[in-house]
């Protein structure tokens, strides 16, 4: 008996999951749903009803096309009873946002010039939170569950940090058990660079169809991401996306944090210190972009230089991964975009440069600026409140309180 209820679960729930992801991209009809999954339209309406009672789904009118006769019945996303929360730790400046369960923004506010995630930072999330919740745009609705994305290595299990550069010495810090006992809600902590992969795939420049492929953020600091057959690769023990930072006193690393090849926005400006020879600053001091770019664009000769350094290690590093992984997408995300064409274009002619050959790996530039992580977060947290409710639905349609989603249904 046990099996039978496994396998009716497995059948159901893998529509159920469909349904949900074909329209967390706009409305359908059940007729509409039933042509593209395969299924008749008597099940699809079945399973439809079921979602609808669960509030994840909603039964909509509204005409969208000029036609006679009886208005089609739609089927959308039931985003009245809640929002979700994406909390950004990616740049120093921690944006916060509430977003409703089609990924669009409803309010956000930012924590600016933070360098480590200790008790103050998460006591100053719940209050933002707090705050934005009661915002008349929110409308009274109900928290459903939080995503935040974070540089370092997180644990798949518990979202503890094995390491990252948002924690001070030997502090310790748990954002996710704290936020959960706050608002009692499903709290997760993702690889921000893995997350910004995420959103690049559901909204960005990647093609919409399975392929392999690179996501490279460079900001004040870097990372990647590696993209197989169009699913977001979590290695051997689900910490990809964190590249390796060494620090040491050798020629490579001297007075300089060597992050995996990559010239972050962090290196641009130690080696205009040392160009210039002024004290260089510390890992994780502030960074004054905005300055940066100004000099660079006025011509600065130390600040041109740092910037056309930067761009030639970055290509050496994009045209030494695309070459070994035999690649078909290169998307480049970050600050570093701010410099501009120009930075891109140096980027393509050194790769054209070091190739002998004419190199088929296509470089692009995200869609999303400096806003991926932050969407890749809400794009999970919609996902983590989905996953929830069809588990707890199901476990009281088959009285079975230990049953949970299988892991390829999750999308990190």
């Amino acid at each position: 008996m046990e099996k039978t209820i496994e396998k009716r679960n497995e059948v159901r729930i893998s529509y159920q999951i469909e349904i949900i992801n074909l329209l967390r991209k706009g409305k359908r009809t059940i007729t509409e749903i039933a042509k593209i999954l395969g299924v008749s339209f008597t099940a699809i309406s079945r399973i439809v009803d079921e979602l609808v009672k669960t509030k994840l789904l909603k039964y909509s009118n509204k005409k969208q096309i000029k036609t006679r006769g009886r208005n089609p019945s739609f089927v959308e996303l039931n985003c009245d009873d809640g929002v979700v929360c994406s909390i950004d730790c990616s740049s120093f400046d921690v944006r916060v946002i509430l977003a409703s369960l089609d990924n669009s923004v409803i309010v956000e506010d930012c924590i600016p010039d933070v360098k480590y995630m200790d008790k103050e930072l998460i006591r100053q999330l719940e209050i933002i939170i707090k705050t934005l919740l009661e915002k008349p745009e929110v409308n009274n609705r109900k928290l459903l569950s939080i995503c935040i994305s974070s540089p370092g290595l997180i644990r798949p299990d518990s979202f503890e940090y094995v390491t990252s550069r948002r924690l001070k010495e030997s502090t310790i810090v748990n954002p996710v058990s704290y936020l959960s006992n706050v608002f009692n809600v499903n709290v997760e902590m993702h690889n921000d660079v893995r997350l910004g992969c995420l959103a690049e795939l559901k909204f960005g420049s990647f093609p919409k169809r399975p392929f392999n492929g690179l996501f490279i953020h460079v900001s004040f600091a870097a990372g990647l991401a590696l993209v197989f057959n169009g699913k977001i690769y979590k290695g051997s023990h689900n910490f990809s996306g964190e590249t390796p930072v060494y620090i040491g006193n050798d020629d490579i690393t001297k007075e300089s944090q060597w992050n995996a090849r990559f010239f972050s926005i962090w290196e641009i400006n130690q080696a205009i210190k040392r160009y210039k020879n002024l004290p260089v600053e510390p890992f994780n001091e502030f960074v004054d972009l905005e300055k940066i770019i100004e000099d660079y664009k006025n011509g600065d000769p130390q600040t041109v230089r740092a910037v056309e350094v930067s761009a030639k290690r970055n290509a050496i590093t994009i045209f030494g991964l695309a070459t070994i992984l035999d690649i078909d997408y290169v998307v480049i995300e970050g600050r570093v975009l701010d410099f501009g064409q120009e930075y891109l274009d140096l980027i393509r002619k050194d790769i054209d440069d070091f190739s002998v050959s004419d190199i088929r790996t296509r470089i692009l530039t995200s869609g999303l600026k400096d806003v991926g992580c932050a969407m890749g977060a809400v794009y999970q947290a919609c996902s983590m409140y989905f996953r929830d409710t069809i588990e707890n639905s199901t476990r009281e349609r088959f009285n079975v309180t230990n049953f949970v989603l299988e892991e390829k249904y999750r999308d990190l």
